[in-house]
Formats: structure tokens, sequence, C-alpha cells
């Protein structure tokens, strides 16, 4: 059987990525990178150096005052239910307080191999889904 492939933008991985993410349904937006919309979580994945992917996992942390922590309890609980399903990559934790008022937690996730991170992508956005 033969099958067109169509590259998006040149970068076969990033078509790969957009397929599996068409079928669950999920909300994403492709360019340069891929940025998926879980509630008020994004997870983007990025191609780095040496044809390693990076997934960074973005929550927004509470400030000095929280009216509705539950909501943060939310999200945390869902960023990190995704970073621990994608268990093939290095972890590293980034904090971002360069704008005081909107800290953002950062889980990043380092992968060598496209089809291991597009599977554990898949299983840990259907754990959260």
């Amino acid at each position: 059987m033969f099958e067109e492939t169509v590259e998006i933008g040149g970068k076969e991985w990033l078509k790969r990525v957009c397929e599996e993410l068409e079928k669950l349904g999920v909300s994403f937006e492709a360019e340069e990178n891929v940025r998926i919309h879980v509630d008020d979580i994004v997870v983007q994945i990025a191609e780095g150096g040496d044809k390693a992917f990076s997934v960074s996992i973005s929550i927004q942390l509470p400030p000095s005052e929280v009216e509705d922590l539950e909501k943060y309890v939310d999200s945390f609980r869902k960023a990190l239910t995704i970073a621990s399903r994608m268990r093939s990559g290095e972890l590293a934790y980034e904090l971002d307080t360069s704008l005081p008022d909107y800290p953002f937690l950062y889980i990043v996730r380092k992968y060598d191999d496209v089809e291991t991170l597009v599977k554990e992508l898949v299983e840990a956005l259907k754990s959260v889904g």
C-alpha cells in the first residue's frame, strides 16, 4: 500500500504528532512547535538540537493571595500526571518568576525518539482527558 507523506514546514515529526492529536480530539496549535491545551495547562513540544525533542508542561502558580486554590491544585495535579506518564524522557523543572504576579512552573521532558514521545504523550493525555 502506498501512503503519501506530507510534511508540515519540512518537519515530519510535527506531522506525526499532529496526526495523533487529531485522533484524540484535543485542542492544539502547530507551527514551528506544537502547543496542546489541557484546561489551564499548556504542553509544548519543540525540536531541540541533535534531533532531540523537548516537552514543556507549563502551569501558572498561584499569586500571594489565592482566591480559587482548587483551580491551581487541579492544574498542578494534571501537569504532574502528564509528566509522570511520560516516563522515558529526562526530567527537569524550571521556575519562571520574571513576571512576579504571574509565576510559572515548567516541567520539562527531553526525548531522543519521536515515536516514544508520541506514544507516551498520547497515554498521558488520555489519562487526564
